[in-house]
């Protein structure tokens, strides 16, 4: 989840440097950054988001929290702002960055390859 929201970030952030400082960021590679970390950053974000709301909360939910009291603070500890960001808010800026940020083109073969990358790091992490 976290993984997910640097990556993301990391890709927001190297995006921004690109647009106001577009002769710096094709000089120093932050460019060729921004677009490599594409998309495994929309990758990453779906998975969270799609894991963490359409199976782990479910579960907890309904399986592990015996109580209404605990099933009650499980509900306001996942929609705290920090949590409710990194699991839903997490997703549309993804596929935002994706589609409208640095001249959004088709995904190609090496965008499958960055996120092999990314998730081979991730695994020896």
């Amino acid at each position: 989840t976290i993984w997910s929201w640097c990556i993301l970030t990391f890709r927001c952030a190297s995006s921004a440097f690109c647009s106001f400082f577009p002769g710096v960021a094709s000089a120093t590679g932050v460019a060729w950054l921004a677009e490599f970390f594409r998309f495994p950053a929309l990758v990453a974000a779906s998975i969270t988001f799609i894991v963490w709301n359409f199976v782990l909360a479910p579960v907890f939910y309904t399986f592990l929290l015996k109580t209404p009291q605990s099933k009650k603070n499980f509900v306001d500890w996942n929609t705290q702002f920090h949590m409710f960001e990194i699991h839903v808010l997490n997703y549309p800026i993804a596929v935002v960055n994706a589609v409208l940020s640095t001249g959004a083109r088709p995904f190609a073969e090496a965008d499958l390859w960055s996120a092999f990358f990314v998730v081979f790091h991730y695994s020896i992490l």
